[in-house]
């Protein structure tokens, strides 16, 4: 399944194709002409500004954290994607066109297990006035508390089951944003070179560049964050998480902080391989 859509960072079209991968592959990326796969995991991560990123012998891939979302929330363990540049395409900002896309490949169902990273004890994470916590819980379910200064923003809550809800729709749609001020500054420092209405939400002063696609579409999408950025694990993840105004940077440590607690408390327990067609 072929796709192509605009690289924010660097304000070029960016072509990438996905294709199924056997059990055992994980998240694997080719970006430009690299030879040998690059997994999306967190070993391999690093920190970008604004997203989440992999990087290694000169390579890297930015903007992964919408793929991985879609993947996590549809249950894909192992999965190719080559692309034709650096980053992966923001498209509207949200999930939803790598879920469209995924759904119209098809699934497939594997004999082989991945055994589920599962929360055995509670995690807690302060970066200063961030939380982000992991407790047990027989399921996904993350709640997120958004809080900020500006007036259009406020306070927000949004809260994902996915034993409830439908990763589709419900999180997926959720796009990113951005205040105008924000936006200024970061591009004249020659980020996000293409970042636009059509690819987030921007804030201005007194209205939303868009209406609103869901109730609570701005903390829905931090919720979104979370699940992509804990799919660097290239697993699936069960137990709770509550997060109070956290972003990509706590949600990495959260998974190197689960992964640290995995070592203690191994479970038997498996869940089935699914790749796309």
């Amino acid at each position: 399944m072929e796709g192509r859509g605009l690289g924010v960072f660097s304000g070029e079209e960016v072509r990438f194709r996905l294709e199924p991968a056997p059990p055992g592959t994980g998240i694997l990326a080719f970006p430009e002409d690299s030879q040998e796969g690059l997994p999306l995991n967190i070993f391999l991560a690093y920190e970008v500004h604004h997203c989440s990123a992999v990087r290694r012998d000169g390579y890297r891939v930015l903007v992964t954290e919408h793929l991985l979302a879609a993947l996590h929330g549809l249950g894909i363990t192992d999965l190719v994607v080559r692309i034709s540049g650096v980053e992966l395409p923001m498209f509207d900002g949200s999930a939803l066109p790598y879920v469209e896309l995924l759904l119209q490949a098809g699934l497939r169902v594997y004999e082989e297990t991945i055994e589920p990273l599962r929360v055995k004890e509670p995690v807690w994470l302060v970066d200063e006035d961030r939380v982000l916590a992991a407790l047990p819980y027989p399921g996904l379910r993350v709640a997120y508390t958004l809080e900020h200064p500006h007036p259009m923003i406020g306070r927000d809550f949004a809260c994902f089951d996915a034993s409830t809800h439908s990763f589709a729709d419900s999180l997926a749609p959720a796009r990113t944003f951005i205040t105008i001020e924000e936006w200024y500054r970061i591009q004249q420092q020659g980020v996000l070179r293409a970042g636009s209405e059509e690819n987030a939400i921007v804030v201005y002063p007194h209205r939303l560049s868009s209406p609103l696609r869901l109730p609570n579409e701005l903390a829905r999408h931090k919720a979104l964050d979370i699940l992509g950025d804990l799919y660097l694990l290239n697993r699936p993840v069960e137990g709770e998480f509550l997060a109070y105004r956290t972003g990509h940077t706590q949600n990495r440590q959260m998974a190197l902080r689960l992964l640290a607690q995995e070592e203690k408390v191994k479970t038997p327990e498996a869940m089935a391989r699914v790749c796309a067609k």
